[in-house]
């Protein structure tokens, strides 16, 4: 453990090695939360001290585990079990992607570039499993991701990856990938139909159609659609986006009670870009629906004292970390749209400190046969220790999220609402 410790504060004061091998500093302020909070995170968040320092912290902490975890072909240690260091033998492509793009979040944030070679490796592997059309599909010219045996064209995962990839050249200026993002976001555009709705999988070995469906996919499709846009500009993206979005606020959610709603985080992500670009009221109110529902049912104040923040019975880290990403959308949406943004900061704020009782810190680590190797990892809920990719991937994001919220209140923020949509 000391050693790991060590080196996370030998990377705060030393220069980073660029992806060219040039030397870069680091941000004035990661010298600073590497010395402290990496060694006290422990007891920040069991005080619910929720300070940007100490959210960056734990984020960085996170990041140092992936970083353990990824192998030299891209792959992660996708399931690994810290109570008997070992991997369960699984993997998932779709969390693959998502955690491919919190790497390149935590570059963004730390300008450590071992971050982004993390995610060049994990991207170069997922590329290598997008996949033509059938033979009669030719002329649509489309890549999908692949998943599963037989073979299936994922919406889901395809988006993910799009999200992951556009990221990634808005923080590196690299065009190498652009043909692939077109072929993939031609994929996505193949797979709605008329009505705004998505098919969610693409079958390769059969010319039936898929019956299967995910609540979630449909809101990473919008959301990654929304992002391809931002870096392209082609309207056709933008307009693919918005039906998919009208038809799961005027379909699928229109006759559902609150109490039935799915709590979208992918979708309100959406919705607050979509709003942002449009103005049109429709999304707005959804977004606002969507967050309140969360909200209302989160956790207050119950027994046991630690499950406060969290939501379902017994509560889980990821659960609680994507309807946190979920509410930083909807704090940027209310902003945006001129409503109460400050209804969702102190769920948030409980939110990140239950999440944060789910890392692996130096205080817990003494009765692991490999506390190394455990160390920044969220583990599955306070009782269940093992640790999966996505949940790092959606605590990294849900912090880093509520940490942009922070700095943009206290105006050291120069982000504009987690929207990255270049100038015309």
């Amino acid at each position: 453990m000391g050693g790991k410790l060590f080196l996370l504060l030998i990377v705060a004061l030393g220069a980073f090695i660029g992806p060219s091998g040039a030397g870069e500093k680091p941000d004035a302020g990661l010298i600073t939360v590497a010395c402290t909070s990496t060694l006290a995170i422990h007891s920040a968040s069991e005080t619910c001290s929720q300070s940007p320092e100490d959210l960056l912290g734990s984020a960085l902490l996170a990041g140092e585990y992936l970083l353990e975890h990824q192998k030299d072909n891209g792959m992660f240690d996708y399931l690994y079990d810290p109570l008997l260091d070992r991997n369960l033998v699984d993997y998932n492509l779709l969390r693959h992607a998502g955690t491919c793009y919190s790497l390149v979040l935590l570059y963004e944030v730390s300008r450590d570039a071992r971050y982004l070679r993390a995610a060049y490796r994990g991207l170069d592997f997922l590329c290598r499993h997008l996949k033509e059309p059938r033979p009669e599909h030719q002329g649509r010219d489309f890549r999908a991701l692949v998943t599963g045996d037989p073979p299936e064209g994922n919406l889901g995962g395809t988006a993910l990856s799009i999200l992951a990839l556009v990221e990634y050249r808005l923080s590196t200026g690299d065009r190498s990938r652009d043909r692939l993002l077109e072929q993939m976001g031609q994929f996505l555009r193949f797979q709605q139909e008329e009505s705004g709705q998505f098919r969610h999988k693409y079958l390769y070995d059969s010319v039936k159609e898929s019956t299967f469906e995910s609540e979630y996919y449909p809101g990473e499709a919008i959301f990654s659609l929304v992002r391809l846009y931002s870096i392209e500009r082609d309207p056709s993206w933008l307009k693919t986006a918005e039906q998919g979005a009208l038809w799961l606020i005027q379909q699928r959610d229109s006759q559902i009670d609150d109490s039935a709603l799915n709590h979208d985080h992918w979708l309100l992500m959406a919705l607050n870009e979509l709003y942002a670009i449009s103005r049109s009221s429709i999304f707005l109110d959804h977004g606002m629906r969507i967050a309140r529902v969360i909200v209302e049912s989160q956790r207050k104040e119950d027994q046991p004292s630690e499950w406060k923040g969290s939501w379902g019975d017994p509560p889980r880290c990821s659960p609680a970390a994507t309807r946190a990403e979920g509410l930083v959308a909807a704090y940027f949406l209310a902003l945006e749209g001129h409503r109460d943004k400050d209804q969702f900061l102190l769920p948030l704020k409980a939110a990140a400190a239950f999440i944060r009782r789910c890392q692996l810190t130096a205080g817990q680590m003494e009765s692991l046969p490999n506390p190394e190797h455990a160390l920044g990892g969220f583990r599955g809920s306070l009782e269940d220790w093992s640790i999966r990719i996505d949940y790092n991937q959606h605590a990294v994001c849900a912090l880093l999220g509520l940490r942009e919220i922070l700095l943009e209140r206290e105006e050291k923020s120069t982000a504009t609402q987690g929207i990255r949509i270049p100038p015309q």
